[in-house]
C-alpha cells in the first residue's frame, strides 16, 4: 500500500481506497477478484481456469481486467445511484471511487464494489453495484463471491431493463457458496504458490457449487454443468 492509501472499516473484511488506479490495478492484479469469479469454477467465457492460473503465477500476462470507471462514467453512475438510494429509501456511505476489498478469511480472494450503502430497515451495510450493461450470465455468481469476500450481507444491482429504463435486482448473501467459492479460491492460490499446475481441462470440484448452479437455469449454470460432465467423461 501508498502511503495515500486509506484503511476503512464497513465488515470484518480489510477495506482500501486505493490512492490511484495504477494501485488499484496493483492490488487486484494478484488477488482473484469478483470478475474472475466464473473462471474460478471452470466457467469463464473467454479464458480457463489453466489460464488464470497461469496469470496469477506470472507465466503469461495478466488477463483483461475490468477497468476503473472515467470521470464522466463516474458521474452518471453516482447520478443513477443516487435515485436508486432515494427512491429505496437507502444512504450512500461510500461512493468511492477506487475501493478495493479483501476477505479477512480466504487469503487471495478480492472484490472492488461501487457503493456502499445503508437500508435503515434492514439496520446494516449493502453493496450497490451500477451496471451501464445487462446482466452477464455470470453476475449472479460474481455477486456471491463479492459479498463473501467484502463481508456484507445483501447487495444490489441496478441496470438496464428491458423497456429502456432501469431496474434494481437485490440478492442475499448465500454463506454456504460464498464460503465455498472462498476454499476454492484458498486451493486456487496454494496452487499459484506451490506452481502446481491444474490439469488443461479440470473443472474445481466443489458439490455445493453445483448444487448452486443446478438450481438455477442461467447459462453460467449450464456451463457449469457441462464442463463437469466433460470432466466426467474424459
Amino acid at each position: 500500500m501508498t502511503p495515500n492509501t486509506q484503511t476503512l472499516r464497513y465488515s470484518d473484511a480489510l477495506w482500501l481506497r486505493c490512492s490511484d488506479e495504477e494501485e488499484w490495478i496493483a492490488q487486484r492484479e494478484h488477488d482473484v477478484t469478483e470478475s474472475e469469479a466464473a473462471t474460478l469454477v471452470g466457467a469463464g467465457p473467454i479464458h480457463t481456469h489453466l489460464e488464470l492460473w497461469a496469470s496469477k503465477s506470472g507465466l503469461i500476462d495478466p488477463l483483461p481486467r475490468r477497468a476503473s470507471s472515467s470521470i464522466w462514467s463516474a458521474r452518471l453512475s453516482y447520478s443513477v445511484a443516487a435515485g436508486v438510494c432515494e427512491d429505496n429509501g437507502w444512504t450512500i456511505v461510500d461512493s468511492g471511487p477506487l475501493l478495493h476489498v479483501r476477505s479477512s478469511r480466504f487469503v487471495g480472494m478480492s472484490a472492488s464494489p461501487d457503493y456502499v450503502v445503508f437500508c435503515p430497515k434492514r439496520g446494516n451495510l449493502g453493496i450497490l453495484n451500477i451496471r451501464t450493461g445487462r446482466p452477464s450470465d455470470y453476475s449472479d455468481l460474481a455477486l456471491q463471491f463479492e459479498l463473501e469476500a467484502c463481508g456484507i450481507e445483501w447487495a444490489a444491482v441496478c441496470s438496464p431493463s428491458d423497456d429502456g429504463g432501469m431496474k434494481v435486482t437485490v440478492r442475499e448473501r448465500w454463506h454456504e457458496v460464498g464460503i465455498e467459492l472462498g476454499y476454492l479460491v484458498t486451493d486456487f492460490m496454494r496452487r499459484v504458490r506451490d506452481r502446481d499446475m491444474p490439469e488443461p481441462f479440470s473443472v474445481p470440484s466443489s458439490p455445493l457449487i453445483g448444487v448452486y448452479f443446478t438450481s438455477s437455469d442461467l447459462p453460467v449454470a449450464r456451463a457449469h454443468r457441462a464442463a463437469h460432465a466433460l470432466e466426467c467423461a474424459a
